[in-house]
């Protein structure tokens, strides 16, 4: 007998010994989840991103810049993992690991899928984002700024007692007008006010007429606001009327021939 306990004469022929490091097989299993949860993960962030533009207050709104980055983030997870799983596997294949084409298909198709859905998603959202970045870094426009806050409210009484009289009404007095300024956005998304101008008539707690019968009594004021240069925008289902100087940024709501409210365009705040 030799030494390896065979009989003499029976050594195995040369090249066909055992090998003692069998070929391993290349981990796709693991590859091809990693890639699933990428896209899971991937679309994850989009879409809580997306959610977040619902929120209730702006302070917890997605921005356009958080938009854009949510989408690149998840897109670059979504399709990073399952290229680097392709090149992995074509590695372990090149060095005679079983198993592997199975995997690089598999992962193809994930990342082929995130490709065309989430890059060009993530392209269009950093071209809005550089384009708010545009617009927020603009001065304001010349309507923000053709007049303060208090040249707009001195413009907005002298209307609303013009617009009164149109009406058939005496000059309104003080405890029938209020006027108020509030908050809002301007055009390059900066702090702005608007002023808002508000009258009621003797009769504007009692009941309501017909539609046509609240056209009728402010077609007086309708009439006046035209010459004026305003246009009718929207007519409410009671019959009022929505009076717009897109030029001048004035709107003047015709509620009754006893409520008129007036608004100024959002203006630049001087502070005054």
């Amino acid at each position: 007998m030799n030494d390896t306990g065979q009989p003499a004469g029976t050594e195995e022929p040369a090249g066909t010994e055992r090998s003692d490091h069998p070929s391993r097989r290349a981990p796709s299993g693991a590859w091809i989840a990693g890639s699933i949860l990428a896209f899971v993960v991937g679309s994850l962030v989009i879409v809580y991103a997306i959610a977040t533009t619902a929120a209730p207050t702006v302070e917890q709104r997605a921005t356009v810049q958080g938009l854009a980055a949510a989408f690149v983030t998840g897109g670059l997870i979504a399709v990073l993992v399952p290229a680097t799983a392709i090149v992995s596997l074509v590695i372990a294949a090149k060095r005679g690991r079983t198993g592997a084409a199975a995997g690089i298909a598999v992962c193809g198709a994930l990342g082929a899928v995130a490709m065309l859905t989430m890059v060009p998603f993530a392209l269009l959202s950093v071209g809005e984002a550089q384009a708010d970045t545009a617009r927020r870094a603009a001065p304001p426009t010349a309507l923000e700024t053709s007049r303060t806050p208090e040249q707009a409210e001195a413009g907005l009484v002298k209307l609303g007692g013009r617009v009164v009289d149109a009406l058939g009404h005496e000059a309104p007095t003080d405890d029938q007008v209020s006027v108020d300024v509030r908050p809002c956005r301007l055009d390059n998304s900066d702090d702005g006010v608007l002023v808002h101008y508000s009258w009621r008539g003797p009769g504007a707690d009692d009941p309501a007429g017909t539609p046509e019968q609240t056209k009728a009594a402010v077609a007086p004021a309708v009439r006046f606001l035209k010459a004026e240069g305003f246009a009718v925008g929207t007519r409410f289902v009671g019959g009022g009327v929505v009076m717009l100087d897109r030029d001048q940024g004035v709107s003047v709501d015709l509620y009754s021939a006893d409520r008129v409210e007036l608004g100024s365009p959002c203006l630049v705040d001087t502070g005054g």
